[in-house]
């Protein structure tokens, strides 16, 4: 049998950002900037911040329901009120970053943090946005920043973890997970982030011991049970992966990756019909992917059906020369000119 190539579920870390859809575009406050001019004339300055915390509250309450164009609406508003705001400044920078719109939050968090130098959580919230705009290095300084004024800050250690992973810094992406997991023991991102670094290093019985930790927690978690069948099926534990896979399907159905691991576990286990029905599966559900075309043509190899291994595997040789992965296209030829 031809020698297929494994894969996972898909990149090995997980962002803490995503980009919202954008709620409907609400009636404007007609009128409140001129109320508020008027109130700012004749109240003193405490006054001032509690009458800017309630709109901040308001802003908050919406940005709780994704409703973030008028929540940063408020947040506009209470910094009229009192310019001053550090924590409207930081509340702005999160829901326009929920939108996707990280440079605009990034100014931001510049200003909160101008207003309070020694605020760890503009810092870290800084450092989230720089992150989702590829700037890891950038982004590590911020949560270095933001641990030397809170050393048992969380998020900072979670979001730096995800930087230096990003670096190829596995080693310290794991003390930032345990130290995660020793501040926080239910974090179960931090139990499976850890688990996809020591899966890429080969140590896939601690990665079982960690996958399985985050599900305990997080029992709705495809991503876990798909890398946890990965990791069993390089411990030659197929029935236990093609379980796991089973479960990762059930939870999220259109994922082509955990076809493709389900399909590799099977051809291990000999149930080659059935690892060439998950590889087409998904093919359908992703016509790019490389790994689903070759290992569908290795098991034609056995199966006999040279036309099928051919075209298999020449569409795999395409989609590699198309990525620019030269370690494929090479395994590739090499696997063709066995056919020829």
């Amino acid at each position: 049998m031809a020698t297929r190539k494994r894969t996972t579920s898909r990149k090995t870390t997980r962002k803490t950002n995503s980009k919202a859809t954008l709620p409907a575009r609400r009636r404007p406050w007609v009128g409140i900037v001129v109320v508020v001019v008027v109130v700012a004339a004749i109240l003193g300055y405490s006054q001032l911040g509690k009458l800017a915390l309630a709109i901040r509250n308001q802003g908050d309450a919406k940005a709780n329901l994704e409703q973030y164009e008028e929540a940063i609406a408020d947040y506009d508003q209470a910094l009229r009120v009192q310019p001053d705001n550090m924590l409207a400044y930081v509340h702005r920078g999160l829901a326009k970053a929920k939108m996707g719109h990280f440079e605009e939050a990034i100014t931001d968090f510049n200003q909160a943090i101008e207003l309070e130098p020694d605020n760890a959580s503009a810092y870290v919230n800084r450092g989230r946005a720089t992150y989702m705009l590829g700037q890891s290095q950038e982004a590590i300084a911020d949560f270095d920043r933001a641990l030397e004024l809170q050393p048992d800050s969380v998020l900072a250690l979670y979001n730096r973890g995800l930087a230096r992973t990003d670096l190829g810094l596995v080693k310290e992406a794991v003390a930032d997970y345990t130290q995660v997991i020793e501040l926080q023991p239910n974090h179960a991102l931090a139990y499976s982030n850890r688990a996809d670094i020591k899966l890429s290093l080969g140590l896939f019985q601690d990665a079982v011991s960690d996958y399985t930790r985050a599900i305990l927690l997080l029992p709705d978690d495809a991503w876990s049970y798909q890398n946890r069948g990965v990791a069993k099926a390089n411990l030659k534990q197929n029935q236990a992966a093609i379980a796991d896979l089973d479960k990762a399907i059930e939870l999220d159905p259109l994922d082509a990756s955990s076809y493709v691991n389900r399909g590799n576990a099977k051809a291990e286990s000999l149930l080659l019909l059935e690892a060439v029905a998950d590889y087409s599966e998904a093919i359908k559900l992703d016509p790019k992917h490389v790994l689903a075309y070759f290992n569908r043509g290795a098991i034609n190899v056995s199966l006999n059906r040279r036309k099928e291994t051919l075209a298999d595997l020449n569409t795999a040789l395409e989609l590699a020369q198309a990525e620019g992965d030269s370690a494929l296209v090479a395994g590739f030829e090499q696997l063709l000119r066995s056919q020829e």
